[in-house]
């Protein structure tokens, strides 16, 4: 029997909730042996490459997005031909953007040692690492294409059990690898060698789920498909373009301007906000095909308002919940992780904290347009956003340093995205006003961010808890129960939220029910 949307939304939601808790750990502690093990501009180094090779996803160009939109509707039908036709359609678009990347990342290799600047790690072992990168980035291309049927097709959690196995198991790897020889290059070299398996494997399960995929099929999109698809694509592309320079120019700002050792240190708390995010992610990501599979079977466009106001709700409880945590906690931890010279002060914390909050706080209208295929119609606005990072970043770095840089991200984000996405989804997509969407968004987010300023001022001027597991513990406990009271407070009088809070209620009732009658049987 086919599991509905909602199981299937939820058993994906739970794997990736414990996929990237047991991530999170892995990865903190191969960060704390990475500090011990490597020299602190080998961290620095490490974050400006990420940051430089991911703009080598550019070169996908949307394609993946815009095919997995293009997906629902025949999975819905259960269309195996048509699903075909798109996936080899895929195929060769992925592999020929696979080859591109290898080929392009090579090439300018040479130029690695400039992009990075002064260091006192060797300009050739800094182009072999960029060179490991860029294969890395690579060769995922030529099968990582067939996970976007598995998310379509809403069994994303059979794609995560894949991604999490072998990330531990590189995680692993790459510790011993510096533990026994703090040899960087090999450490690159166990990362390249788990993409491959990765894939590999996910591609392996693909082909024995959906055997018509190996079947021979002579029929061919027809050219309005393809052009429908390279629309989106087009559209995508410019949004995968402004969120990269987005996401990845901070580091490389900051590098020049401030210094590879800052970027170093910043860069621990770009793990822990990444880490985060992605936890974050996790649900909203598990949910764009069940929503996209609503939007397909149903033109019931109330159900999907319906849906997106609980989701907006939660999705804003969340992201402040998280961003409290955040701001109390990131520099406690640090400190006792990996050394209070590894810190950073509190209004840069602030700042870092923000972000993320703008960040996380448009997911919602982010999962409900990636559902719906509204990539075209705010095409224009990632590029206008990084433009204006990047210029309000340099100019605002030469003046107040690192916060400069944060600022001015946040403000292009303000300019653009917090509003622009929204106003889209709102008028193409769901058909309603976005009177009440922005009130609630202003009236939460002042009462939660001044919430957790006001409480972390309790915390440092008056609690005057130490960095130990004990203090930390503390502060979280009180976070906790002091921020959950008040964030309870502030969302109770919306209709969602009571709604929500009867939907847990229902949901622990029938395990109660269902507990009962299993003692019952047991007797």
């Amino acid at each position: 029997m086919a599991k509905g949307r909602t199981e299937q939304a939820m058993q994906n939601i739970i794997y990736s909730v414990a996929g990237q808790a047991i991530s999170l750990l892995v990865s903190f502690i191969l960060r704390w042996v990475f500090i011990r093990y490597l020299i602190q501009d080998y961290l620095g180094l490490d974050s400006v490459l990420t940051n430089v090779v991911a703009m080598f996803s550019l070169a996908e160009l949307g394609v993946g997005a815009a095919i997995n939109y293009s997906l629902y509707d025949p999975l819905a039908k259960m269309d195996h031909e048509k699903i075909f036709m798109l996936m080899k359609f895929y195929k060769t678009i992925y592999q020929f953007i696979g080859i591109a990347i290898l080929i392009i990342g090579l090439l300018i290799t040479p130029l690695a040692p400039y992009i990075v600047g002064k260091s006192i790690i060797p300009q050739k072992s800094i182009c072999v690492y960029f060179a490991l990168f860029v294969i890395t980035t690579g060769i995922s291309y030529f099968y990582s294409y067939k996970r976007t049927l598995l998310i379509a097709d809403q069994y994303r959690y059979i794609a995560l059990v894949y991604r999490y196995l072998f990330f531990v198991l590189m995680s692993v790897g790459q510790l011993l690898i510096l533990i026994f020889t703090k040899n960087y290059t090999l450490f690159l070299v166990i990362k390249l060698i788990f993409t491959y398996l990765e894939n590999y494997f996910v591609s392996k399960r693909v082909d024995s789920m959906y055997p018509f995929l190996k079947e021979t099929i002579n029929r061919k999109l027809t050219k309005n498909e393809k052009t429908e698809i390279w629309k989106n694509s087009f559209a995508m592309s410019l949004h995968k373009i402004g969120g990269t320079v987005l996401n990845s120019t901070d580091s490389l700002v900051m590098t020049h301007f401030v210094g590879l050792a800052i970027t170093g240190i910043y860069s621990n708390y770009i793990l822990i906000t990444s880490a985060i995010t992605i936890f974050v992610n996790q649900f909203f990501t598990s949910l764009v095909a069940s929503i996209g599979n609503l939007a397909a079977e149903s033109e019931n466009k109330h159900k999907l308002i319906v849906v997106f106001n609980k989701t907006y709700l939660l999705g804003t409880w969340v992201s402040l919940f998280c961003s409290a945590f955040l701001y109390i906690l990131i520099n406690p931890f640090l400190s006792l992780w990996i050394g209070t010279n590894m810190t950073l002060n509190q209004s840069t914390v602030f700042l870092i904290t923000l972000n993320f909050y703008l960040i996380q706080v448009r997911r919602t209208c982010l999962t409900f347009r990636d559902a719906l295929g509204l990539y075209w119609y705010d095409r224009y606005k990632p590029i206008i956003e990084s433009v204006l990072n990047l210029g309000l970043s340099i100019m605002l770095a030469k003046i107040i340093g690192i916060n400069g840089v944060l600022l001015g991200t946040a403000i292009s984000m303000i300019l653009t995205s917090v509003w622009v996405e929204p106003y889209i989804l709102f008028r193409r997509g769901l058909g309603i006003g976005l009177k009440t969407y922005f009130l609630k968004l202003l009236v939460w987010s002042t009462l939660g961010i001044s919430g957790y300023v006001f409480l972390g001022k309790i915390f440092s001027d008056i609690l005057l808890l130490d960095n130990t597991i004990f203090g930390i513990l503390i502060r979280g406990i009180l976070t906790l129960i002091l921020y959950g009271l008040f964030s309870c407070f502030v969302f109770h009088f919306d209709a969602s939220f009571k709604e929500i809070i009867l939907l847990i209620r229902t949901f622990f009732n029938k395990i109660i029910r269902f507990k009962k009658i299993e003692n019952n049987v047991e007797k």
